[in-house]
């Protein structure tokens, strides 16, 4: 599977006619990531969305997803 930095540099980013962002063509980033790697579509749905933000943090449309740590809660 290829790295979300290699999927990034295979993504072309136009600025889209009615606003936002065109990904090779197509309208949405996910569409995209999966032409150029079709293994996407068998991760979880999680792990997608996790591929996906770190693609877009790549692309610099984003800033990288960060791990909040679970609340502790007291008594």
């Amino acid at each position: 599977m290829l790295t979300p930095k290699r999927i990034a540099r295979e993504i072309l980013v136009r600025p889209a006619p009615g606003g936002g962002h065109c990904f090779n063509g197509l309208e949405r980033l996910d569409e995209a990531v999966a032409r150029l790697e079709p293994r996407v579509q068998a991760l979880p749905a999680r792990a997608r969305r996790q591929l996906i933000a770190l693609v877009e943090a790549e692309l610099g449309l984003r800033r990288p997803p960060v791990r909040v740590p679970p609340l502790e809660l007291v008594a």
